[in-house]
C-alpha cells in the first residue's frame, strides 16, 4: 500500500516561492533540500504570472554542471506549468518563454562577466574578441610570465629582485605567492617595512654572544653529545667568520635563521662534559638571553625586510603579467570579474543600460560569492534614485528592492544558499 507523501513542515515558505515576486528572496538550507529546483520552479512561475520575461533573466551558477542543472530544470518547470493548464495569459507567458528560451543566461559568474563584457567592449575599454583563458591554460601563462620577469629583473639590475637572491631566496620558492597575488589582483597587498637590520649592531650583539659561549665550553664535546647547540657549533662558527670577511646582512640572516630556537642541553655543558654545574646554567641562560635580545628582534625586521622585497618583485611581476595578457587580448577570470566590476562602478549609464536588460538576477550558491561578485551583483540591482552622479549604488548602501528572506528548512543544515535579486 503506498504511502501518502508528507507535507514538508516549511511548506507554506516554499508556496511562497513561487507566489511573492515583488521582494528579494534569499534561500538557506542543507544539501538536496531542493534549493536548485525551488529556483526552477519559482523563475516558471514567476514568468507564468507575467512578472518575469525570460529575455531580462539571468541565472548565475558557479559550475558549468550547476548551470546546465538549472537549464536542464527550468523547460521541464515551464512545460509543466503548462500542462497545469494555466489561464490565457499565463499559457502566453509560458509559450513565449519557451519560444525564446535560448534568450535565457545561465551560466557561472565568469561566463556571466564574459557575456556582459562581450556586449560592451568598448565601455569595459577592452578589446573586442578577447580570448578567455582557462584554468590551466592561465596557470601555463602565468608560469612562463614568472619566468621571463626574473630573468629580466635580474638582467636590469632591479634592486629587490637582486637583494632577494643575496639573502639566499630561490625565485622558485615564490612560485606559490605569485599564484595568490595573481589570483587576487584586486587586493592591495601589505608591502611591509623596507629597512633592513643594522649590520654593524646586529654583528657586535653577535660576536658579543659567541665570546661568551666558548668561555663556558668544554675543551671537547662528547662524542656522543645530543646538545644541539654543541652539533651546530663548528658550522657556527665557520659561518660567523664569513660574514666577518663579507660584511653582508644576506649571510648574516643566514645565519641566524639558520640558528633561530637553537636549544641547549645543560647536561653536555655540565657534569657530562666535566664541568660543574653553575657552567651549564651560565650557558643555558646565556643561549635563552641571546634568543630573547638578538635573534628574535632581527628574526622580526628581517622577515619584515624579507617580506618587502618579496612583495615589490611580486607585485611588479603581476603588472607584467597583466601587460602580457592584454598585449595578447587574453582574460583570465580574475579578469572578467575585475573589468566588469570597473565598468560598472566607473560608468554609470553604461551599469543603468544593464540594470534595465538584466532585471531579474537568480543566483545559486549565493553564499560563495566573494567581495567583487557581490558587487557585481549589488549593482546590478541597485536603485540609483538619489545616488550621486559617478557614486557606486552599492557602496552607498542603497537597493533596488526591498530584501526579503525565506528559509526552508532546519536553521541547523545551512550549509548552501540561493538567492533571487530581482
Amino acid at each position: 500500500m503506498n504511502k501518502k507523501l508528507k507535507t514538508p513542515a516549511d511548506q507554506p515558505v516554499r508556496d511562497r516561492l513561487v507566489s511573492e515576486f515583488d521582494k528579494n528572496v534569499l534561500v538557506e538550507a542543507g544539501a538536496g533540500s531542493g534549493k536548485t529546483y525551488s529556483l526552477a520552479m519559482r523563475m516558471a512561475a514567476g514568468i507564468e504570472a507575467g512578472h518575469y520575461t525570460v529575455g531580462h533573466m539571468a541565472a548565475v551558477t558557479f559550475t558549468r554542471k550547476a548551470a546546465a542543472e538549472l537549464r536542464g530544470r527550468f523547460q521541464p518547470a515551464l512545460e509543466e506549468r503548462l500542462r497545469a493548464k494555466p489561464s490565457a495569459a499565463g499559457r502566453q507567458c509560458l509559450e513565449t518563454a519557451l519560444s525564446g528560451i535560448e534568450r535565457l543566461f545561465a551560466g557561472t559568474i565568469h561566463a556571466f562577466c564574459a557575456h556582459l563584457l562581450r556586449e560592451r567592449p568598448v565601455d569595459a575599454r577592452i578589446a573586442p574578441g578577447f580570448v578567455e583563458l582557462d584554468d590551466v591554460e592561465n596557470a601555463r601563462q602565468r608560469q612562463r610570465a614568472w619566468r621571463d620577469y626574473v630573468s629580466a629583473a635580474r638582467a636590469r639590475g632591479f634592486a629587490p629582485m637582486l637583494d632577494l637572491l643575496d639573502a639566499g631566496i630561490k625565485p622558485k620558492d615564490f612560485d606559490e605567492a605569485f599564484a595568490a597575488v595573481c589570483e587576487h589582483e584586486d587586493v592591495t597587498f601589505d608591502m611591509g617595512s623596507g629597512d633592513p637590520p643594522d649590520l654593524d649592531a646586529v654583528l657586535k650583539e653577535v660576536e658579543r654572544f659567541w665570546k661568551a659561549l666558548g668561555k663556558l665550553k668544554p675543551d671537547e664535546f662528547a662524542e656522543d653529545t645530543k646538545c644541539k647547540v654543541q652539533l651546530k657549533y663548528d658550522e657556527f662558527n665557520t659561518r660567523l667568520g664569513a660574514v666577518r670577511r663579507n660584511r653582508r646582512m644576506a649571510q648574516l640572516g643566514g645565519l641566524l635563521a639558520w640558528w633561530n630556537k637553537t636549544p641547549l642541553t645543560r647536561k653536555w655543558w655540565g657534569k657530562a662534559a666535566g664541568l660543574e654545574k653553575e657552567n651549564a646554567e651560565k650557558a643555558y641562560a646565556l643561549v635563552l638571553a641571546f634568543q630573547a635580545e638578538g635573534v628574535d628582534p632581527f628574526m622580526e625586521q628581517w622577515r619584515a625586510y624579507i617580506h618587502h622585497l618579496a612583495m615589490a618583485v611580486l607585485i611588479e611581476a603581476r603588472d607584467a603579467f597583466a601587460r602580457d595578457r592584454r598585449r595578447l587580448n587574453v582574460v583570465n577570470y580574475v579578469d572578467l570579474l575585475r573589468v566588469t566590476c570597473t565598468m560598472l562602478r566607473t560608468r554609470g549609464d553604461v551599469r543603468r543600460a544593464l540594470q534595465q536588460k538584466y532585471r531579474w538576477l537568480f543566483v545559486d550558491e549565493f553564499q560563495d560569492t566573494d567581495p567583487i561578485q557581490a558587487e557585481i551583483f549589488l549593482m546590478l540591482a541597485a536603485d540609483e534614485t538619489g545616488v550621486a552622479q559617478g557614486s557606486c549604488p552599492a557602496r552607498s548602501g542603497t537597493s533596488r528592492r526591498s530584501p526579503g528572506a525565506s528559509a526552508p528548512g532546519s536553521p541547523k543544515a545551512i550549509g548552501t544558499a540561493v538567492a533571487q535579486i530581482g
